[in-house]
């Protein structure tokens, strides 16, 4: 059975790369573009993982994280962000969401980021 993830981007480009690399990895992927609609699908069906972006229309990342805690399963949650946001973000946020990516997200970044949430069982 393949893991869920759900992606939220604005940037159609963005978000079309980040569901073809999570597909390519066999994970089933739902997208969305903004904040209410991220928050729809939050409410319709469990995720593993979220990975969305900072800065959105309608919102940020942080209002579609404060989404995903209450879901029923909460899923783990990766943020996208430019190199600049990341630093100004207060700390005690970044405890919450597993893992951070900087633009543009990289096969190898993608990787340590669902390796770290996803590690693979030991024999």
């Amino acid at each position: 059975m393949s893991r869920v993830a759900l992606v939220v981007d604005d940037d159609p480009v963005s978000r079309l790369v980040l569901c073809h690399m999570l597909k390519g990895r066999g994970w089933a992927v739902e997208q969305a573009a903004d904040v209410p609609a991220a928050v729809t699908c939050l409410g319709q069906a469990p995720y593993d993982v979220v990975v969305c972006d900072f800065h959105l229309p309608s919102g940020t990342g942080l209002d579609v994280l404060a989404a995903a805690d209450v879901a029923a399963a909460a899923p783990a949650f990766v943020l996208v962000t430019g190199m600049i946001e990341h630093p100004s973000l207060p700390e005690d946020l970044t405890v919450r969401w597993g893992a951070h990516l900087t633009k543009p997200v990289s096969s190898q970044a993608l990787d340590a980021a669902l390796e770290q949430l996803f590690p693979a069982p030991t024999a």
